[in-house]
């Protein structure tokens, strides 16, 4: 049974972020970078500068209407669209945003099926989470109606048997699509795409393969019979862009090296404020939080309880306890006291409530010394 694969990739990030938390830059032209302006943090329009320097990171897809591109220079943006907002980047907040988005991802597969690829892009392995590929798909449009809802951005999601075929089918549709790729229709989605689609080949490579070899598409890559040329001329790349151009690819989904906490969340249909329904939420989300932490050999120090209001907006409360506990009567525990002491007299309904234990570490076997071991078994 072929493995299914899901690639998500947040649309233009940055110009995102920016978006979502200033409302003003919506339906605008917006780029993120910097040059030898002084720059504002609500952004400065292009148009009102005569002389200009310096390059942008990221633009919105309302720019890229324009012609703009990532990485473009400021005199060309301008030149291109005079209207166009430069807002300087935030690093900072989009690492937040992005650590916000792969604690939901990661909710929805085990941690060793789950890859942070980069900032603003996931891999998933859901073959234990779905039947099929039909399946697939609903799960991919549950992703991405959970991130729009609770983050406030959308992204393009690619589902496929490998690795780079998902990756391919999330630029396919962007923005705020999904395409799905079931495996008997591998060859038929990559023949007439251009090379550059596949991950590792830039401009450079691209233009090489068409000079060198005449090569423009994934099908002309796919059924080169000059093996040997093409690893000439690319080492062994030469074998990985063939063998991706045919479909095939071992690569396995690889999760980032420790887990740094674990959460759950339940949205409701309209705000509840009846305590029953919360307290038997919070005991629902400390089991499944339970059973990830049991499968990982942890132990925890910290429990917090997010209510989010808006994607910019939350109240939440933590309590970190003396020692470490791997319980689910003490998630269960101290999740309702936060919730009784710091929540309920504070909030009157929610819509959303989030429960995560943090602080992780592996349960560590304490090697019993020899007066231990003989005091035990006389």
């Amino acid at each position: 049974m072929s493995r299914i694969i899901m690639c998500v990739d947040m649309d233009s990030f940055y110009a995102s972020v920016e978006i979502r938390d200033n409302p003003k830059l919506v339906d605008k032209p917006v780029a993120v970078g910097a040059g030898n302006i002084e720059m504002k943090s609500e952004g400065v329009r292009l148009g009102d500068y005569k002389e200009i320097s310096g390059a942008i990171t990221t633009c919105s897809y309302v720019a890229r209407k324009y012609g703009v591109k990532s990485g473009m220079r400021l005199s060309a943006v301008r030149k291109l669209c005079p209207d166009c907002i430069l807002v300087p980047p935030r690093m900072q907040r989009y690492k937040e945003i992005s650590d916000q988005i792969m604690e939901l991802l990661e909710n929805f597969v085990d941690h060793e099926n789950f890859e942070v690829r980069s900032i603003d892009e996931a891999f998933l392995d859901i073959t234990e989470n779905v039947k099929n590929f039909e399946e697939a798909e609903q799960f991919g449009f549950n992703i991405k109606n959970e991130i729009k809802e609770q983050i406030g951005l959308t992204c393009s999601v690619g589902i496929g048997p490998t690795k780079s075929i998902a990756k391919i089918a999330s630029g396919t549709n962007k923005p705020d699509g999904l395409t799905i790729v079931f495996p008997r229709n591998v060859e038929e989605f990559l023949k007439d795409l251009p090379v550059k689609k596949i991950p590792g080949i830039g401009k450079k490579t691209a233009e090489r393969l068409k000079k060198e070899l005449g090569i423009e598409t994934i099908g002309h890559l796919a059924s080169i019979k000059d093996l040997q040329k093409l690893k000439k001329l690319f080492g062994k790349n030469a074998i990985y862009f063939y063998y991706v151009a045919n479909g095939i690819d071992q690569s396995r989904v690889m999760p980032r090296s420790g887990i740094k906490s674990i959460s759950n969340q339940k949205t409701f249909s309209k705000p509840i404020a009846d305590e029953k329904t919360i307290k038997e939420t919070i005991l629902k989300l400390a089991e499944r939080i339970y059973k990830r932490l049991k499968k990982g050999n942890l132990e925890f120090k910290t429990v917090t309880i997010n209510i989010p209001f808006d994607v910019k907006t939350f109240h939440s409360k933590s309590i970190s306890l003396k020692h470490y506990s791997n319980s689910l009567e003490t998630i269960i525990n101290t999740a309702n006291q936060i919730w009784d002491e710091n929540i309920a007299p504070e909030i009157t309904s929610i819509r959303r409530l989030s429960l995560k234990i943090s602080n992780l570490r592996k349960i560590q076997t304490k090697q019993k010394d020899l007066t231990y071991w003989f005091k035990n078994n006389k």
